[in-house]
């Protein structure tokens, strides 16, 4: 680090800059008082002019800096906001930068005059430099009052960083909107396709469509009547809300929900968004001139060059590959400083510096090479056709899927980084960060090489086709690359598609995929208490966990063996389906081999059409009775209907009791497919062969 600059001599009229001596013609206006120490200057100012220029930035600035304090923008590191399940190929409009939420309270107004008022602050700034030769201000003081000019640089880049990665957000949510309105829905819900239809017309339907879709296929249990019907009247805030007071949704993901849907209906702006980019790179640069060893301007540029050129490259496929090297070295600058820090504050930055680049792309990254990337959009393209497309720009899903691909990132920095926080006693939410991300690659990696190659990046040993050494088997078939409108057979609230209902287009997790991944996000919760210390670090990664289970965010591809085969089914379903079932095939039936879920399945046809049934015990402890939830805690009980390629009904009510003999029992649950009148009732019985 470099050295502090001398304290003013203390007197209440005496003004001062402070700064950094680069050369050996260092002068500075006129009448100065000039005090050296070793590279550092401290000079009494007197003349009127450049007094006055010091009073005014010191009063801007110092307004400035307390207001974007209190919007949470900070002088240090960029916040890390890339969540777990943008990592994941479920949604292929997901942007690929975190953006970090602002407080609720927080306008978007409150932010166009802040970033105003800086214009008259850099003009002030600028006088000041054109009074010194030689050398460059980092801090002004005004008898006892003072202003750190590089902190404030740090917070203006951060707020044009912030402004930057939310134009970018508009982007993808508005491809995302496009892309949801472009599905086909079901003739089996109309009230689904007249939902969609008034998308089309009223933007906050159309964010409640969008929301609508994500949560039904991720978390159905969460969208009830009532939630329906608000989501129906365009109240996505409501319901957010609600999600919130009844627990059902952290308020941080509330916040990211927030975010992200407010940007769609906002026009994706690229010049803007380029601005801001500009700007932000320009402020973290004058930082870096004013005090070249500052670490966290070297980090948050090294982050701004990386993520604009991973937007660049995803909008227009061409890769700026030179912008890609800068940043990775200016991390790696920025590691070798803060490598030779010992105090709690070095570590943490340290650790975050090491986040940052495990998951920037790498410069020699080719994102138009991935081939499960290429098969999933073409796979969406054939499911959509030609003629819904429109602006629909695939060819961006195509790169934005493709940039995660597990070779892209640095697992073992990862780790080290999260070993530093644990070890500096960092924020829990950083460290369960850090352990979401290594959860879901580990997942991503077995998942694409169950079914998927995986791509053109150098951390894994897995290439893509046309790469020496590229070895891992590849699909045999395209079914085995689950895209919208594509699995041919979908599980209800499990499905790869985020902007569909469960059933109508999905494509994702068959339910033995589901199972695994929830007993591979239980090894995740248990790595986590393992190293970490602390009932809170444990808390916050199992919330996250056990929504990515019951979402499908964490991906899974082995096939858990459940008991044994299923034996007779006596199944009677009435409502808005009615009939019994003719079972066709058989499913997964009983205790799993470690005694702690119960899992019957079934295939079957009722009045000729054909429907899954299956039900999950989560939390198994023997014979009995079990009350049918919809809870998605670490407890539940989830019973499910699904018409393959159609729709899905999910339990809310009921009772299952499980037999003494532990391979028959009995079921009596009511079912629900977002809409009006949907409900389905099922009674009968079963038998484990």
């Amino acid at each position: 680090m470099s050295q502090q600059p001398p304290a003013p001599t203390p007197g209440g009229g005496n003004i001062y800059i402070n700064g950094r001596i680069e050369g050996k013609n260092f002068a500075i206006g006129p009448y100065a008082q000039v005090n050296v120490v070793e590279n550092h200057f401290q000079a009494q100012i007197s003349e009127a002019s450049l007094r006055q220029v010091i009073v005014r930035i010191l009063q801007e600035g110092g307004t400035q800096a307390s207001h974007l304090a209190a919007l949470g923008v900070s002088s240090g590191v960029a916040p890390l906001a890339l969540r777990a399940e943008q990592l994941s190929p479920q949604n292929p409009f997901t942007p690929p930068i975190g953006i970090p939420p602002l407080p609720q309270s927080v306008q978007p107004r409150d932010l166009d005059r802040t970033n105003a008022a800086f214009a008259e602050i850099g003009q002030l700034l600028w006088q000041i430099d054109q009074q010194i030769q030689g050398g460059t201000a980092q801090e002004v003081a005004v008898g006892g009052q003072r202003l750190n000019l590089v902190a404030l640089l740090i917070q203006q880049g951060n707020l044009a960083l912030w402004r930057f990665r939310r134009g970018a957000l508009c982007l993808f949510a508005e491809q995302a909107s496009l892309y949801a309105l472009a599905e086909s829905q079901s003739p089996a819900l109309p009230a689904v396709q007249a939902f969609q239809a008034a998308a089309r017309s009223n933007v906050e339907v159309l964010r409640s469509w969008v929301l609508f879709q994500k949560y039904r296929t991720r978390q159905p249990a969460l969208v009830d009547q009532t939630d329906w019907n608000a989501l129906n009247q365009g109240r996505w805030q409501a319901v957010l809300d609600s999600w919130v007071a009844t627990r059902r949704l952290s308020s941080e993901q509330a916040q990211a929900e927030r975010l992200y849907l407010s940007a769609l209906g906002e026009r994706y702006d690229s010049q803007a968004v380029q601005a801001a980019a500009r700007e932000a790179e320009w402020s973290f640069s004058e930082v870096l001139r004013r005090q070249p060893d500052q670490s966290a301007a070297l980090i948050n540029l090294a982050a701004l060059l990386a993520e604009s050129a991973l937007l660049a490259y995803i909008e227009t496929g061409v890769a700026d590959r030179a912008r890609l090297q800068q940043a990775r070295n200016l991390f790696q600058q920025a590691h070798v400083l803060l490598d030779h820090r010992q105090d709690r504050e070095g570590q943490i930055a340290l650790a975050q510096c090491l986040l940052y680049e495990a998951t920037s792309l790498p410069p020699d990254a080719h994102l138009e090479q991935v081939q499960w990337a290429i098969r999933q959009e073409q796979q969406m393209r054939a499911t959509l056709g030609q003629n819904t497309l429109g602006l629909l720009r695939l060819d961006i899903a195509e790169r934005n899927l493709a940039r995660r691909d597990p070779s892209f990132f640095d697992r073992k920095k990862i780790e080290q980084a999260r070993d530093i926080l644990i070890g500096a006693g960092a924020m829990a939410g950083l460290i369960a960060l850090a352990e979401q991300w290594l959860g879901t690659l580990t997942q991503m990696v077995e998942f694409l090489q169950g079914g998927l190659k995986v791509g053109a990046g150098q951390h894994q040993p897995m290439l893509h086709p046309g790469h020496p050494g590229g070895s891992v088997p590849g699909p045999t078939g395209p079914t085995q690359v689950p895209a919208p409108g594509t699995s041919p057979t979908p599980t209800p609230g499990l499905q790869g598609n985020p902007h569909a209902p469960p059933g109508v287009r999905g494509g994702g997790l068959t339910r033995h995929q589901a199972t695994a991944a929830k007993a591979t996000s239980k090894s995740v919760a248990h790595k986590l208490l393992g190293t970490t210390v602390g009932k809170s670090i444990a808390g916050a990664l199992a919330i996250a966990v056990v929504a990515a289970t019951v979402a499908g965010v964490i991906l899974g591809h082995r096939t858990l063996q459940v008991g044994t085969q299923n034996g007779p089914f006596n199944l009677s379903f009435s409502g808005f389906v009615s009939g019994s079932m003719v079972g066709t095939s058989n499913g997964p039936c009983g205790v799993d081999p470690a005694g702690h879920e119960y899992q019957v399945s079934e295939a079957g046809t009722i009045n000729g059409t054909t429907y899954d049934f299956d039900f999950v015990l989560n939390s198994y402890h023997g014979p009995g009775n079990y009350a049918v939830t919809i809870n998605t805690n670490t407890s539940y009980v989830l019973v499910r209907l699904t018409q393959p390629g159609r729709t899905g009904w999910l339990g809310q009510s009921g009772r299952i009791t499980v037999n003494g003999d532990e391979k028959s029992g009995s079921v009596s649950a009511n079912m629900l497919a977002p809409g009006p009148n949907t409900q389905v009732q099922v009674t009968g019985s079963w038998i484990c062969q």
